[in-house]
C-alpha cells in the first residue's frame, strides 16, 4: 500500500494522488531486477579441457551433462581417427568392387562360362549320385575305390534332394579343372540372393576345403556385375559341415577330366581315392 503524507491515508501502490486529500503520492520502489538466466541451448561447447552439452534431452526437460578430461586437440584427434577409417573402409569397398564388380577378376571368367554351359538334370540322376555316395561311405576304413561322377548327377542331387533340404534353390553344380568344383544357386538364408561358392576336393585332412563364396548384392539381368566376396572364414561353419556330411570320410587321390571332346558336353571325372 502507498500511504499518504498529507494524512496518512492507505492508497493502492498504484495511485498516483491521495484519494482523501488529493496530496501528490511518492513514487512505488522498483522492484529488484533479477541477473538474465541464460537459455539452454542443444548446442555443445568444447573450452577449458571441458564439453558442456545442453538442450531438451528428455521431453521438455532441459538436462546439462558436463564431461572433463577431453579437450580440443583429443576431439580434433578423434575426429582424424574416424575419417581415417572410413578411407580405409571405402578403400576395401572399393577394391572389393574392382575385382568382383567388373566381371570378375578374381572370380575368373572361366567360372561364369562353366555356368554358362548348359547341363540336364533328372531325378533319376539325382538318385544314382545319392546312392553311390551311400555305397561309397559305407565302405571299410582304408578300402580303396574307383567310381565316375558327371556335372549331370551332381546338379540333379543338389536340385533334387539336397537343395531342398539346405534351403538353395536354382542351383548348379560345374566341374571345373580336376578336384576343383564350382556351386552356384540362391540361398534362403542370404535373402534368396544369387551365390557361388568353390570347393577343392583333396586327399589331406579335410576331403572338402571351401576356396571362396561371393554373393551378387545388386543383380542386373544377363549380367556379371555386383559380385561381392565373402570371406571363406565366414562361409566355414555353415557350409563345411553340409559338405563333410557328404564327403568327409572319402580321401580323394586321383581325379581325371574324362570328359567327351564334344563342344559344351557335360563334365565327366574318373575318381580314384580310399575310404578313411
Amino acid at each position: 500500500m502507498n500511504t499518504c503524507p498529507n494524512c496518512q491515508t492507505q492508497n493502492r501502490d498504484q495511485a498516483k494522488f491521495c484519494g482523501k486529500c488529493g496530496q501528490a503520492l511518492p513514487s512505488a520502489a522498483p522492484a529488484p531486477i533479477e541477473p538474465a538466466r541464460p537459455e539452454a541451448s542443444g548446442g555443445v561447447a568444447v573450452s577449458g579441457g571441458q564439453v558442456q552439452v545442453g538442450g531438451d534431452v528428455a521431453g521438455r526437460d532441459v538436462v546439462h551433462v558436463t564431461q572433463t578430461g577431453l579437450g580440443a586437440a583429443a576431439v580434433h584427434r578423434l575426429v582424424v581417427l574416424i575419417g581415417g577409417l572410413g578411407l580405409v573402409v571405402g578403400f576395401c569397398f572399393l577394391l572389393t568392387a574392382t575385382c568382383f564388380f567388373s566381371g570378375g577378376v578374381v572370380l575368373g571368367n572361366v567360372i561364369f562360362d562353366a555356368f554358362k554351359r548348359p547341363v540336364e538334370t533328372s531325378p533319376e540322376a539325382a538318385q544314382r549320385m545319392e546312392q553311390r555316395l551311400k555305397d561309397l561311405n559305407a565302405l571299410v576304413s582304408g578300402q580303396p575305390f574307383a567310381t565316375t561322377t558327371t556335372e549331370i548327377e551332381s546338379s540333379s542331387y543338389l536340385r533334387f534332394i539336397l537343395g531342398p533340404q539346405i534351403g538353395v534353390s536354382e542351383p548348379k553344380v560345374r566341374y571345373l579343372e580336376p578336384h576343383r568344383i564350382a556351386v552356384s544357386g540362391r540361398a534362403a538364408a542370404l535373402n534368396n540372393l544369387p551365390f557361388v561358392v568353390t570347393f577343392k576336393l583333396g586327399a589331406g585332412a579335410s576331403s572338402v576345403e571351401i576356396e571362396w563364396m561371393a554373393i551378387q548384392a545388386w543383380q542386373t539381368p544377363d549380367s556379371n556385375f555386383g559380385w561381392v566376396a565373402v570371406p571363406a572364414m565366414f562361409v566355414q561353419a555353415q557350409v563345411a559341415p553340409i559338405a563333410n556330411s557328404l564327403l568327409g570320410q572319402l580321401k580323394f587321390v586321383t581325379i581325371v577330366d574324362v570328359t567327351p571332346a564334344t563342344p559344351a558336353a557335360p563334365r565327366v571325372w574318373d575318381v580314384i581315392g580310399v575310404r578313411r
